[in-house]
Parts: structure tokens; C-alpha cells; sequence
């Protein structure tokens, strides 16, 4: 038996090429739709979701809802200040943060 020639080897790689170029992004978006339903499983399990609960306390939102509607102008600037105290307190949270994750990391320590 003869070795195949790199002839015959070049002409069957070109004819694989359009398949596989079709088929690839087709298997990468089955995997990333199988990464986020496996993502959304996971936050399912952890969060302990209950339908029964969820339908049950929907009815009560919506209660709750009807009471808060329309809102009450006269507490607007109270709850304008506690906005803001809560941007300001996060804010605040995260510029200490990176900066302590900014010093170690140039000082070489293992993070």
C-alpha cells in the first residue's frame, strides 16, 4: 500500500472546512445556552425558590401596591436623602476596596 499523498491529504482538509466553520458556532451557542440554564439552575436551587409561597405572596404585593399608589409627595425629600446616603455609603464601600486590592497587588502580595 501506498502513503497517502499530500496531494489527496490537502483536498479533503479544504472540504471539511465549510462544515466545520458552520458547525462550530452552532456548538458554541448550544454550550452557552447550556451554561446559562445551568447558571439559572443553580440560582433556582440556592435561592430555594417555592411556587406555592411566590403565588401566594403575589396577591400581596400587589396589596401592598395599591397602597403605595399614588405616592406620597410630602416624604419625597426623606426618601431623596436616604438614596443618596445609600449611593454614598456604596460608593464609599467600593473606592476602600479596590484601593486596598490595588495596594496589595503592587506591593506583590499574594492575593
Amino acid at each position: 500500500m501506498d502513503a497517502p499523498d499530500e496531494d489527496d491529504a490537502d483536498s479533503v482538509v479544504p472540504s471539511l472546512r465549510p462544515r466545520l466553520s458552520q458547525f462550530l458556532p452552532i456548538l458554541f451557542l448550544r454550550f452557552a445556552i447550556g451554561l446559562v440554564l445551568a447558571f439559572y439552575a443553580a440560582c433556582w436551587h440556592l435561592a430555594r425558590v417555592d411556587l406555592d409561597r411566590l403565588a401566594t405572596g403575589l396577591p400581596k404585593i400587589g396589596h401592598w401596591l395599591t397602597q403605595a399608589w399614588p405616592p406620597k409627595i410630602d416624604e419625597l425629600p426623606l426618601v431623596l436623602l436616604r438614596t443618596c446616603e445609600t449611593v454614598a455609603m456604596a460608593a464609599l464601600g467600593t473606592t476602600i476596596a479596590v484601593s486596598q486590592r490595588t495596594i496589595r497587588v503592587r506591593s506583590g502580595a499574594k492575593v
